[in-house]
């Protein structure tokens, strides 16, 4: 009588499931994106065709926050405007705002949301591509630097923007200021951006380097 051999395992173990790790990151920032342009086009439709106000986009009210090196405006310094003032800062309103009140209110809060659906959108394609292909190609690369511009220099276009729409509205709303207008407390960076921006572009460098180099072992292969 023949001994059985011994019996080996059950079911062979099947190929690894590779799982690209910029999968859930993608992700995310797609959630993100798609939440932002929801409220970003609730504010467009609220302003369209609703009585509210969003963007500085309607002939609602407008506010600007004075800072705090500039002496607070005095109490109704316009008819149909309003001033609150606190320990830290003052904020002037004026309701049934005009075009040009409208026009520099946008200017000074209303161009964040826009530029932040930009670079989002620019950073979920750029993670979409970089999942399917691989990091080390030549779009992934130049997808990388034009995200790195865009943030440094967008983020330098709003505050330049921010700034004017600030100190005019300021101008507009607070006539009887007597310390003068100044442009300095009025900017307003957010220095995370611009930071993030130079460390694309340099990260975009070193990934050219590695595309290089990865063409250049492909060649010799």
């Amino acid at each position: 009588m023949s001994t059985p051999a011994t019996a080996g395992p059950a079911t062979a173990a099947g190929p690894r499931r590779f799982r690209n790790p910029l999968q859930p990151l993608g992700g995310i920032v797609r959630v993100v994106y798609y939440l932002a342009l929801a409220a970003f086009l609730v504010g467009a439709a609220n302003v369209l065709f609703a009585s509210g106000t969003a963007f500085g986009w309607h002939h609602g009210t407008a506010c600007l926050t004075v800072p705090d090196q500039l002496q607070p405006p005095i109490d109704r310094t316009l008819q149909w405007t309003s001033v609150t003032t606190d320990v830290h800062e003052s904020r002037v309103c004026v309701q049934h705002a005009a075009v040009h009140q409208a026009f520099y209110s946008t200017l000074a809060g209303g161009l964040g949301l826009p530029f932040f659906l930009v670079a989002f959108g620019l950073t979920s394609r750029l993670l979409t591509v970089a999942a399917k292909g691989g990091v080390y190609r030549s779009e992934v690369v130049s997808r990388v630097q034009f995200l790195g511009w865009t943030l440094l220099a967008g983020e330098t276009l709003l505050v330049v923007l921010g700034t004017v729409g600030k100190v005019h509205l300021y101008n507009d709303l607070v006539p009887q200021h007597a310390n003068g207008t100044y442009w300095t407390p009025f900017w307003d960076v957010n220095w995370a951006v611009p930071l993030i921006g130079v460390a694309l572009i340099s990260l975009a460098r070193i990934l050219r380097e590695g595309v290089g180099m990865r063409e250049d072992l492909e060649g010799t292969v």
